[in-house]
């Protein structure tokens, strides 16, 4: 997940909303304050909680990673060293066509050998996208005319040479822009039109390299992404600004309403239904070119059809957009996994269980996560695209189930979902 949880705020809602979710019940206060501790303390997983499956680096190690220094200047900076126009975007169709691969957020805090090796083995796999991060407080985090654009240049630039097609995150607000009294880079921007500019630079900026499609923010529905509380109105207004920019700077470039988490509507949470009919009534359709969303049903199966599941809640997303005559467009599956370790129980193939106790699968399990969740996305002609969250595991702490999200282990052995996706990403191009 980029960087998201699960947790269960009710029995009935296992995991997924438990790690998604269960933070909201304790309070906006409380809320707050963990995250601040959280993201002051927590290991580097982009922007994720220590007990929520993620889906990459938290902001404050990628933006402190040695090298990375604030360019002064009136503007973005020529794209110096990013390797020249990709590929056209491939057409859009169902998963089982070629829009297909991983979230990799961390890949912003690699070194520069380090992340052309994991590019390298994604590309290996069959896989024809990536998907990661450009956050804003990297690229100005001194104030509106300071420009760095070294780290998401290198990211780029080792995209193109493993050919690989590129799905960029706009996300995260730096100090200088976050709204008053928010102390994370998770904070809502407190105006509209700082993040359209830098929105607009990395279109202007990017575009040219090959870059098609943009996600706007990463799983606005939750308070840990969009804090201090999520605002389906706020972030709509946001996304019409963004969308009108961007398709003025790059006719025809996709841009997908920022990955929704599974989650119900409480405090701190918004359920991606009720999140997405909010964005039809203040911005409506013409605010973005389709939905991405964050299917995760662990401990559920995909196939299983429980309500409290991702996947459920993919289908209503749907319905949904059905219902507003929004057909033609399609929904991205922008992350998808399940963890194999953490320190509750693990559910198993042969013993199938919902309760408190379980916050991750065995592999066997996660290996049953992908074939099934796979199947459904190329079955269906309104999934224009399927990424995994993650490649590979981002750690080795046993508690902790955001470390054993990937199909590779941290040691670089490789677990039985990668022979999975790698023969169904093989079997599609």
């Amino acid at each position: 997940m980029a960087r998201s949880s699960r947790r269960r705020a009710t029995r009935g809602e296992p995991a997924v909303q438990r790690l998604h979710a269960g933070w909201a019940l304790a309070g906006a206060l409380v809320l707050t304050v963990v995250l601040i501790i959280t993201t002051v303390v927590v290991a580097p997983w982009r922007g994720g909680r220590d007990d929520r499956p993620a889906r990459a680096v938290p902001p404050e190690a990628v933006f402190s990673s040695p090298g990375f220094e604030g360019a002064v200047g009136g503007g973005p900076p020529p794209a110096d060293g990013v390797t020249p126009a990709a590929p056209a975007l491939p057409t859009d169709g169902a998963a089982g066509g070629r829009t297909m691969g991983f979230s990799a957020g961390e890949l912003i805090g690699l070194s520069p050998a380090a992340l052309n090796a994991r590019v390298a083995a994604m590309a290996a796999t069959g896989a024809t996208w990536t998907r990661w991060d450009i956050p804003w407080p990297a690229v100005q985090p001194d104030g509106p005319d300071s420009w760095d654009w070294s780290l998401p240049d290198r990211v780029l630039a080792a995209m193109n040479a493993h050919g690989l097609y590129s799905l960029p995150i706009l996300d995260y607000t730096p100090a200088w822009a976050r709204v008053a009294g928010c102390g994370v880079d998770a904070c809502a921007p407190a105006r509209t039109d700082d993040f359209v500019r830098f929105a607009t630079a990395a279109v202007t900026r990017y575009a040219p390299a090959g870059v098609r499609a943009w996600e706007i923010w990463n799983e606005p529905n939750l308070a840990f992404f969009w804090a201090p509380n999520p605002d389906a109105d706020a972030y709509a207004a946001l996304l019409k600004a963004v969308t009108r920019a961007i398709h003025a700077a790059q006719p025809g470039a996709v841009v997908l309403a920022g990955g929704l988490a599974p989650a119900q509507t409480v405090q701190g949470q918004v359920h991606p239904v009720d999140f997405l009919r909010r964005i039809y009534d203040t911005a409506g359709a013409a605010s973005f070119d389709g939905v991405a969303m964050h299917p995760y049903s662990f401990p559920a199966l995909p196939a299983d059809g429980l309500v409290w599941s991702g996947w459920s809640q993919l289908n209503q997303l749907r319905s949904l957009m059905v219902a507003r005559g929004d057909s033609a467009k399609g929904i991205w599956i922008t992350e998808f996994g399940a963890p194999t370790g953490g320190k509750g129980s693990a559910v198993t193939l042969a013993a199938r269980r919902y309760d408190r106790g379980t916050d991750h699968v065995d592999e066997a399990f996660q290996a049953q996560t992908a074939k099934e969740g796979w199947a459904q996305a190329a079955a269906a002609t309104w999934i224009h695209g399927f990424f995994w969250y993650s490649f590979a595991d981002l750690g080795t702490d046993p508690d902790k189930p955001e470390d054993h999200l990937g199909i590779v282990r941290a040691d670089g052995s490789l677990k039985p979902s990668y022979g999975v996706l790698r023969d169904a990403f093989q079997s599609a191009r």
